[in-house]
């Protein structure tokens, strides 16, 4: 980040001057379109490649009240603790590829938060590839710790089923483009 000072009508103006943000493959990816397989608008959502520059900052217990009417387009970063980690299995995001699948976290309020009390995150195939922290088994690492988890808010609607016995909201963090422990 540069700070620089600009001439505007008469007046100075400091300015912050950015480079472009790094970010992971947009597109096809490994033979997988970004609609996924069967093609669906959700897995577009869930295939994001756009980083997130400026989070609104939520706790976990604020997350999991979101509305439903909540706007899934403005990147958001999550703090709380990461309870759990599992891979997933194939999914239609990811063309039901073996080779690309997500990573389920588990983001609660405390350290020994039930997953049904937690809000499940998501770190995808093209993120993975672009930050191996991000990746299996990498991300296990964070397991235990208070972490923030920057990406994007998607309300699932393939999971209404599992509130309330392994997860306690719809809304997820997928996909997750960063995570950083909280000191």
């Amino acid at each position: 980040m540069i700070k620089a000072w600009i001439l505007v009508a008469g007046a100075a103006v400091q300015t912050i001057l950015t480079a472009a943000t790094p970010s992971p493959t947009c597109g096809t990816f490994q033979g997988c379109p970004e609609e996924g397989q069967p093609p669906s608008i959700w897995a577009v959502l869930k295939n994001r490649c756009r980083p997130v520059d400026c989070p609104s900052t939520f706790s976990v217990k604020d997350a999991i009240a979101w509305p439903a009417s909540r706007s899934m387009a403005d990147g958001v970063k999550v703090i709380g603790w990461l309870v759990a980690a599992q891979r997933s299995d194939t999914e239609s995001c990811n063309c039901n590829l073996r080779s690309l699948r997500d990573t389920h976290l588990w983001l609660g309020d405390r350290a020994n938060a039930r997953k049904k009390d937690c809000m499940v995150v998501e770190t995808t195939p093209r993120w993975q590839a672009f930050d191996t922290t991000l990746a299996w088994p990498n991300v296990g690492r964070f397991v235990g710790k208070k972490v923030s988890v920057t990406g994007y808010p998607f309300l699932d609607p393939e999971h209404s089923y599992e509130v309330g016995r392994t997860r306690a909201t719809q809304w997820e963090v997928h996909p997750v483009t960063r995570i950083e422990v909280v000191q």
